[in-house]
């Protein structure tokens, strides 16, 4: 038997319950969790600010380590590295069809058969799919990906959501070498936008927050220049990244 904390309705207490570990089916991996971190969107289901499907499972920025490949399960990770028990790794938040129509033009996390982990219902057939959890079955065609060994577990849980959002972000953004950055927010995804954005050779990279400290924090992390939103007025940017998580009154210039 396997325990796991289910989330059962806002400011209600988790429920710590036990269930037996079932059967791999068709290219299931079992994993078991390391760590897990909670997103700022479980914080909102649990003060009832976003309904969630329950009870449910929280938490879906996972580290684990194999424990059991099922059958014709993936061979391999997302970059080619060959996949065996006792592998560390983390994984998409979601699972779906390579095929469906949505997945082929690169948005596989809307497909119809989507799968979203630390989002599903606890059912009789499916438990085991969120952090709060000893173990994740992770189902057929979720992108996984073996850490590195020097990446610490804590680092490594925000890949497969915070970095991954501040990544589809910069990928929208485009090239960002040579270029001038606004990032707006300098929460986590802010912080990573920094980070994300110095790395890839942006010329300036200026964050904007209304929290001070925040500010002098996104400076260990790439930002070049930090702004309270009310001094970024007369700032020429080529690129603005707004992950501010809330409304900012800010009004800046693009180059073009």
């Amino acid at each position: 038997m396997s325990k796991f904390a289910s989330f059962v309705g806002a400011h209600q207490q988790f429920n710590i319950q036990s269930a037996a570990l079932p059967a791999l089916q068709e290219g299931e991996i079992l994993v078991k969790n390391l760590c897990t971190s909670l997103c700022r969107s479980d914080i909102h289901t649990y003060l009832g600010n976003r309904i969630e499907k329950s009870p449910t499972i929280l938490g879906h920025e996972i580290v684990g380590i194999i424990e059991e490949l099922g059958p014709n399960a993936p061979s391999h990770d997302s970059r080619a590295r060959a996949l065996k028990i006792g592998d560390r790794l983390t994984w998409a938040i979601y699972a779906s069809s390579p095929n469906d129509v949505l997945s082929k033009i690169g948005i596989p996390q809307k497909a119809k058969d989507l799968f979203k982990y630390g989002h599903e219902k606890i059912t009789e057939h499916s438990h085991f799919h969120g952090g709060l959890s000893e173990y994740t079955i992770l189902r057929k065609n979720t992108p996984v990906a073996i850490l590195d060994i020097t990446l610490p577990n804590e680092i490594a849980s925000l890949i497969n959501c915070s970095v991954a959002t501040v990544a589809g972000a910069i990928r929208l953004a485009g090239e960002l070498k040579n270029k001038s950055v606004v990032v707006y927010g300098a929460g986590m995804l802010g912080i990573i936008a920094c980070a994300m954005a110095k790395t890839m050779g942006a010329a300036e990279v200026i964050s904007v927050d209304e929290n001070k400290e925040r500010l002098e924090i996104s400076k260990n992390f790439g930002a070049t220049k930090s702004l309270l939103p009310s001094a970024v007025l007369n700032e020429k940017v080529d690129i603005v990244l707004e992950l501010a998580g809330h409304l900012l009154l800010w009004k800046i210039q693009l180059k073009y």
